[in-house]
C-alpha cells in the first residue's frame, strides 16, 4: 500500500502502477505515462485536484478510481472513465479539458495540482494545507472565495477579474513570460478587471510581457520570470527591452481596478519596447497595498491612478542605471499616494499630474524592531520634460521627527527669477508636517544638470513647515514665491530650523524696510514659510 499527498509524474516519465493499493490525498499531475498493467489495482484519493488530461493513462481495464468529496477529477476531451477503468466514482466534480471550468455557488473543491482551463468561480476553492493550485488560463471570482495556497495564477486573456469575494494566491502573472511558441489567443490583449472583492498575491504580482533573460535584481541575478525586483538594471549585453528576435506581435497586459481591495508583496510593471506592447495598472478606485515596492520599468510600463489609494513602502518609476522608460500619471487630484521609504524618478522615467495632485511621504516601521527608517525621494533624471507632472504637485513630508528624510534637488540654478518655475524639475508645493511632524534635508547626490559646474538647487512655488516639522537646505538654494515675487532662502544658519506658527510673512511691494504684514493661520496649522524665514534669516546676520 502507498499513500503521498501529491503525485507528480513529468513528461516523458512514467509510473508503473502494478498492484497493491495507491493512495492520493490531495493531488496528481500526469504529464508523463500512468501504466495500470492491466493488474487489478485500486487507485483513490480524498479531497483532491487530479489532473489526468495531460498525459496518458495506459491498461487501465482492471483498475479501480475512487474520489472522494470536494475533490476535482480532470480528464482529458473524450475520455470516458467509466470505460476506461473497471470501475470508477467520485463525490467530487469531474471536469474534462478544453472548456472553462465553471463552478456554481455551494460548489466547491480543495487540492493540490494545475487546472490548464479558464475558472469561472462562484463557489470555492482552496488549496491544500501547505500545497498550491496553479491556474494556468485565467479566473474570474464572481463571489465566494478561491485560495490558491503558494500557487501561481497566470492570466493571458482578456476574460479574468474579481468582482466580489475573495481570491488568494502565491503569486499572479498578467501577461507572463515570452516563450517560443504561442497561440494565436495568446496574443490578444490580456486583461485583469478587479471591481470589488480582496485579492491577495502574496508574494509579487507582474503585469507584462517579459523575456526569459537574466538581470541583477537586489543584488542577486535571478531569472525575470521568477523575480521580484524593487531594482532592475541592464546587463552589460544591452537592455531587456530588445524584442526584435520574437517572431510574433506582443500583446498588452493590464490590471483595471475600479474598486475592492488588492494587497501583493511586491508589484511589478515591465513593458518591452516593441509597438503595443504596454503593461499597465489602471487604477479608478479601490484600495491597493504594497508590501515591499513597487516597479515601473520599461518604455511601456505606466501606473495611472485616478481614484482610491496607493500605500506602499517603495515607488520607482523606471531604473537609475538606464533611460528605460517606466511612467507615472496622477489623473485626478482626489486619487492618494503613501509611499513610506522611497519614491524614485529613474532616468527615462515620465511623471505627468493634474493640479493639485498629491504624494505623501508618510515614513516607515521597520518590521522587526518597530524603529523608524530614513525616507528620501529620488531624481535621476536628467530630462525635466519627461517629470513635468512635478509643476503639479504637492509634495507632503510627515514620516515623524526620529529620522531625517532626504530630497534630491535637480533644478537649474538660474537665480530668483520665475523662469525657474518651468521645466526645472520645480515643485509646485513643498509641505513639511501633515498628519505628523516630519524633518527633511536638501540633497544634491545626482549630476541632473550634465555639463554644470554648478550646485543644483530647488524651486517650489509653495513652502509650508508645520509647527515641530524642519527643513535643513543643506547649504543648497531654495527657491520659492512671497507676494508674487521670487525669492531665495540659502545659507547655513537656516539648517535645522523649526517653524512656529506665529511667525509672519513679510510684504516686498514696499521694499526691504516695510514692515511685515501677517497672513491668515492655515486650516491645517502650517505656515507659508517664504517671507517669515526670510525676516528671522536677517535679524540673526544683524545680530
Amino acid at each position: 500500500r502507498n499513500k503521498v499527498d501529491y503525485l507528480s509524474v513529468h513528461r516523458g516519465g512514467r509510473y508503473d502502477y502494478l498492484g497493491g493499493r495507491l493512495r492520493i490525498n490531495a493531488g496528481l499531475d500526469l504529464d508523463g505515462k500512468l501504466n495500470f498493467g492491466g493488474r487489478r489495482t485500486v487507485l483513490s484519493a480524498g479531497s483532491a485536484l487530479l489532473n489526468f488530461s495531460r498525459g496518458d493513462v495506459l491498461n487501465s481495464q482492471n483498475a479501480v478510481l475512487r474520489v472522494g468529496p470536494r475533490s476535482l477529477t480532470i480528464f482529458a476531451k473524450g475520455f470516458n472513465p467509466k470505460k476506461e477503468f473497471r470501475y470508477f466514482h467520485t463525490d467530487g466534480l469531474v471536469h474534462f479539458a478544453g472548456n472553462d471550468l465553471v463552478l456554481a455557488p455551494r460548489e466547491c473543491f480543495t487540492g493540490w495540482g494545475t487546472i490548464d482551463d479558464h475558472v469561472d468561480s462562484s463557489g470555492w476553492i482552496y488549496a491544500t494545507k501547505g500545497g498550491a493550485i496553479d491556474l494556468r488560463k485565467g479566473l474570474f471570482v464572481r463571489r465566494g472565495t478561491v485560495d490558491l495556497g503558494e500557487g501561481r495564477l497566470t492570466v493571458r486573456n482578456g476574460r479574468s477579474g474579481i468582482q466580489s469575494g475573495r481570491l488568494s494566491a502565491g503569486s499572479m502573472t498578467v501577461g507572463g513570460p515570452l516563450v517560443a511558441k504561442i497561440t494565436p489567443a495568446e496574443i490578444a490583449p490580456t486583461l485583469f478587471r478587479q471591481s470589488g472583492g480582496s485579492c491577495n498575491a502574496g508574494k509579487v504580482l507582474r503585469i507584462g510581457y517579459f523575456p526569459f533573460r537574466k538581470l541583477y535584481v537586489a543584488d542577486a541575478e535571478l531569472e525575470l520570470a521568477e523575480a521580484t525586483p524593487l531594482d532592475i538594471v541592464d546587463l552589460p549585453e544591452g537592455p531587456l527591452e530588445d524584442a526584435t528576435a520574437i517572431p510574433y506581435p506582443i500583446p498588452s497586459a493590464t490590471y483595471h481596478m475600479s474598486g475592492g481591495r488588492l494587497s501583493a508583496g511586491y508589484l511589478c510593471l515591465y513593458g518591452l519596447r516593441a509597438r503595443k506592447s504596454r503593461a499597465q495598472f489602471v487604477q479608478t478606485g479601490g484600495d491597493v497595498s504594497v508590501k515591499n515596492g513597487v516597479s515601473v520599468y520599461g518604455y511601456n510600463a505606466g501606473y495611472t491612478i485616478s481614484g482610491g489609494r496607493l500605500r506602499t513602502p517603495v515607488l520607482r518609476i523606471g531604473s537609475r542605471y538606464a533611460h528605460s522608460g517606466g511612467r507615472l500619471a496622477i489623473r485626478n487630484q482626489q486619487a492618494r499616494i503613501e509611499v513610506s521609504r522611497r519614491l524614485s524618478f529613474g532616468a527615462g522615467s515620465r511623471f505627468t499630474a493634474v493640479p493639485g495632485s498629491t504624494i505623501h511621504i508618510t515614513g516607515p516601521k521597520s518590521d522587526t524592531n518597530q524603529q523608524w527608517l530614513g525616507s528620501t525621494v529620488e531624481n535621476f533624471s536628467t530630462d525635466p520634460a519627461a517629470l513635468a507632472g512635478l509643476e503639479n504637485l504637492t509634495l507632503i513630508f510627515e514620516g515623524g521627527d526620529d529620522f531625517t528624510a532626504t530630497f534630491e534637488v535637480a533644478g537649474e540654478d538660474i537665480g530668483a527669477i520665475p523662469e525657474g518655475l518651468f521645466e526645472n524639475f520645480a515643485l509646485d508645493t513643498l509641505q513639511i508636517g501633515g498628519e505628523d511632524v516630519a524633518k527633511v534635508q536638501l540633497v544634491d547626490l545626482f549630476d541632473n544638470q550634465p555639463g554644470s559646474e554648478i550646485p543644483e538647487a530647488l524651486y517650489v512655488r509653495n513652502l509650508f513647515i508645520g509647527a515641530g516639522s524642519s527643513l535643513d537646505t543643506n547649504g543648497l538654494a531654495l527657491y520659492c514665491i512671497s507676494d508674487g515675487m521670487m525669492m531665495q532662502l540659502f545659507d547655513t544658519d537656516f539648517d535645522g530650523l523649526i517653524c512656529q506658527n506665529d511667525l509672519a510673512s513679510l510684504d516686498y511691494g514696499g521694499g526691504e524696510g516695510s514692515p511685515p504684514a501677517p497672513i491668515p493661520e492655515p486650516a491645517t496649522a502650517l505656515l507659508l514659510l517664504s517671507g517669515g524665514v526670510l525676516m528671522m534669516f536677517r535679524q540673526r546676520r544683524r545680530a
